[in-house]
């Protein structure tokens, strides 16, 4: 059984963890789209900026990807 803190569950405590890490994650990338765009960013500061914006869109994703399971758990109980 779920432990209830501060009005929420545990569970439900994990889902808003899950969304701000999703929502940080998805900022993140914009962040870098930004700076992707700037004309006069150099080739070698535009890979690690490309990398970190990879890393961070496949991390969101992961995060999705999890609550979509989760979610779906729920709706089969």
């Amino acid at each position: 059984m779920a432990k209830k803190t501060e009005g929420f569950t545990e569970e439900s405590g994990a889902f808003t963890k899950e969304a701000e890490g999703f929502e940080s994650k998805l900022e993140s990338a914009k962040k870098v789209l930004e700076t992707l765009m700037n004309p006069e960013i150099t080739l070698q500061d535009s890979l690690r900026a490309y990398e970190k914006g990879m890393s961070e869109l496949s991390q969101a994703q992961k995060i999705l990807e999890e609550a979509q399971i989760k979610i779906t758990e729920i709706k089969e109980k």
